[in-house]
């Protein structure tokens, strides 16, 4: 499993194509009138069932439990903090344990499609990775996340 900064300096990912968060909000129905294709595509929480991303990024298990078949199908990547969230607080288990264990979250570590960053929120943070500010939206962590990458 790579850090998302490790994955994001790779020669897979084009520097210069600019990146577009898509989440639930109002301005989400507008997107039909659009060309998506010139922008790396980063998905918020659900917002990953409605179309093919780059990345979903999810914070809290809870997604995953509800969107795991689509994320496979519509997620290139997945990513999540090194300590994933449930019912919106930080979990008692870091992404490495959790990924043995859930089977969607298994099947994208062993297709090199789980990603992991560390968290402003969590406990501790997992080692050779900066710490993304997270507030309460997970918007700000995506934003957070590729304006540190």
């Amino acid at each position: 499993m790579k850090s998302f900064f490790e994955w994001f300096h790779s020669d897979t990912v084009n520097q210069l194509q600019p990146w577009l968060i898509l989440g639930k909000g109002p301005s989400f129905s507008k997107r039909t009138q659009f060309d998506l294709n010139p922008y790396h595509k980063i998905s918020l929480n659900h917002a990953v069932r409605e179309l093919p991303v780059r990345v979903a990024h999810v914070i809290d298990l809870d997604v995953v439990n509800d969107c795991g078949e689509i994320i496979l199908h519509n997620a290139e990547f997945l990513v999540l903090p090194w300590m994933p969230h449930i019912r919106s607080r930080p979990g008692p288990h870091d992404l490495g344990e959790v990924a043995q264990t859930h089977p969607v979250l298994r099947a994208l570590d062993r297709q090199g499609r789980l990603l992991w960053y560390n968290h402003s929120r969590a406990r501790y943070q997992r080692d050779g990775s900066p710490v993304v500010r997270v507030k309460f939206f997970s918007a700000v962590a995506a934003i957070n996340l590729l304006a540190q990458a």
